[in-house]
């Protein structure tokens, strides 16, 4: 959490504060981006488990599933 904060003494942040997350967030195209994984990690989590349920829909019931 300390490295969050500005407090990492090997790269010279020796103070905690706010200002990573305010440059963080002013920086261009970071609304672009969080929307993007947050799309790309829905859609893709929503995909496997659509296969998940189609494979298992069509198997079921045969002998091989049985076993």
């Amino acid at each position: 959490m300390l490295p969050a904060l500005g407090w990492l003494p090997a790269l010279g942040g020796r103070a905690i504060s706010l200002a990573p997350w305010r440059d963080l967030f002013a920086a261009p195209g970071i609304t672009t981006a969080l929307r993007l994984t947050l799309v790309t990690g829905i859609a893709t989590t929503a995909l496997s488990l659509g296969i998940v349920v189609f494979s298992i829909a069509t198997i079921s019931g045969t002998a091989w599933f049985r076993r």
